[in-house]
């Protein structure tokens, strides 16, 4: 007979056996989206497409999966276009051929030194995605914080980023295409509210710096499960 301790813990579990199974299934279509969209069909032959793709969406749902178990998952969908990206890279370098080992004309392997050897870095697909990926998904995240600033620290935002439009303008632009007011964040000219715009600007950095950390700690997450 069991005491009510053990009823309780019970009932906790299957609470959050159900949580898990409800985020999972309330998210299954995005995930099948995201595998159709992400998965490298450069690495397989069409006529297995359809099956490498349903385990790459199975790999992201077990992820997933994985991740509910750890932690509370706020962004959703950001957190499964991670997961996407760090799978795509491990199916693109478990398909990637190994190099040959260089011989001789005696098919001897060589034993002198090499005048030209491989350059790990230069154009690894697998890392140029992950960079791809990692960029575009950081961008919206962070377009999605700006978005979600009280106004008047959003437009002070707005301001600060475009003093650096020769370096952020793709970011401004993307800004735009979501409905961010960039041509009506203008500089105020009296003091007044001068220093308004100063303490929401620095209110709103604070709030994103809080933002990106997390994307970063679900970064971390998404590439450790």
């Amino acid at each position: 007979m069991c005491n009510d301790g053990d009823g309780k813990r019970r009932t906790e579990k299957g609470a959050a056996i159900s949580r898990e199974e409800r985020l999972l299934a309330e998210y299954e279509a995005y995930i099948v989206t995201v595998a159709r969209q992400k998965f490298p069909r450069s690495i397989v032959h069409p006529d297995r497409l359809a099956d490498e793709i349903e385990e790459f969406a199975q790999r992201i749902r077990i992820k997933f999966w994985l991740s509910l178990q750890k932690q509370n998952i706020v962004a959703g969908r950001a957190y499964i276009r991670q997961i996407a990206a760090t799978v795509s890279v491990d199916m693109i370098r478990e398909h990637r051929p190994m190099l040959t080992l260089p011989v001789n004309e005696d098919g001897e392997l060589y034993q002198g030194n090499l005048l030209f050897t491989p350059r790990q870095e230069e154009q690894d697909p697998a890392l140029l995605l992950a960079q791809e990926e990692s960029y575009n998904d950081c961008e919206e995240w962070m377009a999605q914080g700006v978005l979600a600033l009280p106004k008047l620290q959003q437009q002070a935002m707005l301001r600060s980023l475009k003093k650096r439009i020769n370096e952020l303008q793709p970011f401004l632009e993307a800004l735009e295409q979501r409905g961010a007011d960039i041509k009506g964040a203008t500089s105020p000219t009296d003091e007044k509210r001068q220093r308004s715009q100063r303490t929401s600007l620095t209110i709103a950095r604070k709030k994103m710096r809080t933002w990106y950390s997390q994307y970063a700690a679900c970064c971390v997450c998404a590439c450790n499960c």
